[in-house]
């Protein structure tokens, strides 16, 4: 009977330090906080847009496109590299680091 208790109570401690154990992993993940200058992503974008048609009669279907790219690559962005972006001219004060051009620069990788 003695034994049945000890490897009662031994189990028990093993779960309790396995999670406090996730516990503390899943606390010291915090997440960082950086800024996206979407007028830069979107003139970007732009760009790429008017060199494929030089007359300038887009379809409304590629600017939908163009929005949706752009919303998913900062959204895929942020979530690989576990950051909240803000938008540059929403933030008043203070120094955060600029994400625009690595976001640039992984779309040109696609």
């Amino acid at each position: 009977m003695k034994t049945v208790v000890y490897k009662f109570v031994i189990l028990g401690m093993i779960i309790w330090l396995l999670v406090i154990t996730i516990f503390l992993l899943i606390i010291t993940q915090k997440q960082k906080i950086g800024l996206i200058d979407s007028q830069m992503l979107i003139t970007n974008q732009a760009q790429k847009i008017a060199s494929l048609y030089p007359k300038g009669n887009v379809p409304t279907e590629k600017l939908q496109q163009l929005a949706d790219q752009i919303k998913n690559s900062v959204d895929f962005y942020a979530r690989a590299n576990n950051i909240i972006l803000l938008a540059k001219h929403a933030v008043w004060g203070g120094d955060l680091p600029n994400y625009t051009q690595n976001i640039i620069e992984a779309n040109k990788e696609d």
